[in-house]
């Protein structure tokens, strides 16, 4: 199974970045974000993943800040959900972003004050 489990409790309840698949699926998946659950190669976001029965969890959420204009979280792929952003960054209504080709660099509990926004509870000053 390669990591994946059974789902064991209600979808909200699961971290960010979390990836969702039916076990009969082939190959595509859903993750969890701010907003809620995005297909794979999709953009918008629902309330759950339809009817995925298997949870693969993230190790941690990783926190980062892109170019030192938008704090998010790492999604893998070289995608990012955003959390917030100065002006000039990426607004957290229109999705994840790419990070390829960006200066990435570890979040820190002053870019969530700098940011405003409340530091998440898995949040261990990476």
């Amino acid at each position: 199974m390669n990591g994946w489990k059974k789902k064991d409790k209600e979808w909200r309840d699961y971290p960010l970045g979390t990836k969702a698949r039916e076990s009969w699926g082939y190959g595509g998946y859903w993750i969890k974000e701010i907003l809620g659950w995005r297909w794979c190669t999709g953009t918008a976001t629902f309330s759950s993943p339809g009817a995925a029965n298997e949870v693969l969890l993230p190790a941690r959420p990783k926190y980062i800040v892109k170019d030192d204009l938008t704090l998010g979280y790492d999604i893998g792929n070289s995608m990012m959900g955003v959390l917030a952003a100065k002006i000039g960054g990426h607004d957290w209504k229109n999705g994840p972003v790419m990070t390829s080709f960006s200066t990435i660099r570890p979040a820190t509990a002053e870019d969530f004050e700098t940011f405003r926004v409340q530091i998440p509870p898995d949040f261990k000053g990476e």
